[in-house]
């Protein structure tokens, strides 16, 4: 090597070298750039806690804040035990990462905590999946030795909720669906379908399909806006016909229904079904109508008649409730052969003319004569064992022939007569009321045989000077009791007065003897005689 050639390696070992110290002076000078940058961070950070106790020995929370007082860095809650409650991460004030919450044990020590939900937040909003568990163990809830199982899913964008899917304990869908527009689907835990529709802003739309456990079709139909429209079906459990439905969209935002709605037994009998109008308006009331038919089980005709609904109460939708029906029209009822067993016209809910009644063969057995709904003229009325009114001979014990005038009032110049259902007579006399009966003038009770059980004369005198609840009139009986051999068994004078209660301020009827009574044997022999005071006490 020469001298040049040894002048020249020099110079390059030599700028080489201060090159290369250069250079590593340069990163160490980035590094401590970076530590002193850090350094003021961590000095511009605070530690923050507080705590449950006075001593400051049970921690409550524990935090950091930024020099502008944010919360910066992990949040931990604790219980009073110190155990993690809540976990979340912040960058300048606002949730930033995965954020944790914590089961609580009823009984444990830090550590013992175990995962309930966590949630991602980018800069303060819910953004991506959150996640929420459970413990299982035996296929319940056990949250100390369960295995941890996801419960639900919720999936985020921008702090919204679009989807939600639940599960069920042993790990199957139970519920997958998004929140506004997309498929909403419900399952069996078995893992069979349950239900699938689809919402659009917010609101069903489409169609609509129910299952039952077993896999047959229990609901099929359409929504729109949320309400349904267009078929309805449902059916039984063992894939027979339950109901038919046909909506349409009405005025009020409810759903109308329009054309056929029938129902089923369970046995996918028909058990009746309505045809409905359109709404119609008339005086500024929206209104609708419907043709009734309800079946017998041979399927014959048991009723036939029309209805009117009114849309709206007080402004507000109504349901398709029959406490809102009014019969509008001519009612028909059946019997099971066929043959006609009433007729009557109706014009919301009153019988407004004559009612026919024929028997079982067609032939006419009475007529009654209504106006505006009030019974008028001659009229049969039935009653049960219990004296509730009945509709039908077929249910009544007792049946009752008695006359009302044209404002519907009971006609107390005629007679009114009590049947059994046999046709025996059961009492005959006068009416000042009924509901509860007011009997007077001459009455007269008679056993099954015809004889007379009982014969009262009643009059309807003005009280005297007796403490009783109110001014007012009593009702004084010249009563006359009989043996079923028709010989006389007892008389005197009873007293209908309306009397208070003893250690009540409430008043009631009461029927109480007063005067002379006198007693008899069947052969007609007096073998007693009693005396009762102004009271009712025997003296």
């Amino acid at each position: 090597m020469n001298i040049n050639e040894f002048l020249l390696n020099g110079i390059v070992d030599y700028v080489c070298l201060n090159f290369s110290i250069m250079k590593t002076l340069k990163v160490c000078g980035l590094i401590l750039v970076s530590l002193f940058f850090n350094l003021e961070i961590c000095f511009s950070q605070k530690k923050m806690e507080t705590y449950y106790d006075l001593g400051r020995t049970k921690i409550k929370e524990r935090y950091f804040v930024n020099a502008s007082g944010q919360k910066n860095g992990l949040y931990t809650k604790y219980d009073d035990r110190g155990i993690r409650g809540v976990e979340i991460p912040y960058t300048n004030g606002k949730p930033n990462g995965v954020a944790k919450e914590y089961y609580l044990p009823g009984y444990g020590f830090p550590g013992d905590e175990r995962l309930k939900k966590s949630s991602t937040y980018v800069n303060g909003e819910q953004e991506g999946i959150s996640v929420a568990y459970v413990y299982i163990k035996d296929g319940k809830e056990q949250l100390k030795e369960g295995v941890q199982t996801k419960a639900m899913e919720q999936y985020f964008h921008k702090d919204k909720l679009e989807r939600e899917v639940q599960y069920f304990p042993n790990g199957k869908i139970a519920i997958d669906g998004y929140v506004t527009t997309g498929s909403h689907k419900e399952y069996y835990n078995n893992g069979t379908n349950k239900l699938i529709a689809n919402l659009k802003n917010g609101y069903y739309e489409g169609a609509w399909k129910e299952w039952f456990e077993n896999g047959n079709l229990a609901l099929e139909g359409v929504k729109k806006d949320g309400k349904w429209f267009g078929e309805y079906k449902s059916y039984n459990v063992d894939g027979k016909p339950n109901s038919f439905i046909t909506y349409t969209l009405g005025d009020y935002k409810g759903e109308i229904r329009q054309g056929y709605t029938k129902e089923y037994d369970s046995t996918g009998l028909l058990l009746y079904e309505y045809n409905w109008t359109p709404l119609v308006s008339e005086n500024n009331k929206l209104f609708q109508k419907a043709h009734v038919i309800i079946y017998f089980p041979n399927n014959k005709i048991r009723q036939e008649y029309d209805v009117k609904r009114y849309e709206t109460d007080n402004n507000s939708p109504r349901s398709y409730n029959d406490k809102y029906f009014l019969i509008d029209g001519t009612m028909k009822t059946f019997h099971s052969n066929g043959n006609l067993l009433s007729e009557a016209i109706w014009r919301e809910d009153k019988i407004t003319d004559q009612y026919k009644e024929y028997d079982e063969t067609g032939k006419l057995i009475f007529t009654q004569l209504y106006r505006n709904g009030q019974k008028i003229g001659k009229t049969l009325m039935y009653f049960n064992k219990d004296w509730k009114e009945v509709d039908t001979k077929s249910e009544a014990t007792i049946y009752r022939e008695i006359y009302f005038n044209d404002n519907g009032s009971i006609d107390t110049s005629k007679q009114i007569t009590d049947f059994w259902i046999t046709g025996e007579k059961q009492w005959e006399g006068y009416l000042l009321g009924i509901n509860p009966d007011c009997y007077i003038k001459r009455c007269v009770w008679y056993f099954k045989n015809g004889k007379i059980e009982t014969e009262k004369i009643i009059k309807m005198v003005k009280r005297g000077n007796i403490p009783y609840c109110q001014n007012g009139d009593d009702f004084y009986h010249e009563t006359k009791n009989y043996y079923e051999n028709g010989s006389l068994k007892e008389e005197g004078l009873e007293c209908l007065v309306y009397k208070a209660k003893e250690g009540s301020t409430r008043c009631n009827w009461q029927l109480i003897r007063r005067g002379k009574w006198k007693y008899y044997d069947e052969r007609g022999k007096v073998t007693k005689t009693e005396r009762y005071n102004d009271s009712g006490v025997l003296q």
